[in-house]
């Protein structure tokens, strides 16, 4: 279980990480928005399930501030890393961990629809599509 976890963990930051650089090559306002479009997802999901407020207990506007800018790191870091030790329920929670993960691998074929590079065989070798 360790190592699937490890190898799963290991193959999703190229992967993501080849997305976003296809986007980004073919426009970076592309690519800001779907990294925009993935956060705001993850936080309408953390508002509507009543868990966005961080558990470290801080009072008035310093405690949406602070959710906000952990909230988002913890995505940033779980999106590109795969880091199963925040799928804990104080943090991404089971249901957005998996939903990431599986994003992670369909991320690259999406990216390529929109990817209008010269060298779009390649990409489609390297993503075994040909």
């Amino acid at each position: 279980m360790y190592r699937s976890q490890n190898q799963s963990s290991n193959a999703r930051l190229p992967r993501r990480s080849l997305g976003y650089a296809m986007l980004a090559f073919t426009d970076v306002t592309l690519a800001l928005k779907f990294f925009a479009a993935e956060v705001g997802v993850f936080l309408v999901y953390k508002i509507l399930r009543g868990d966005f407020y961080w558990w470290i207990r801080v009072e008035g506007v310093l405690s949406v501030i602070l959710s906000l800018l952990v909230r988002v790191i913890v995505k940033v870091i779980t999106d590109f890393t795969g880091c199963v030790h925040f799928r804990n329920p104080l943090e991404m929670g089971g249901l957005a961990y998996s939903v990431s993960m599986v994003w992670a691998q369909i991320m690259p074929f999406v990216a390529l629809g929109w990817y209008e590079g010269g060298n779009k065989e390649q990409m489609q070798t390297l993503l075994f599509i040909r």
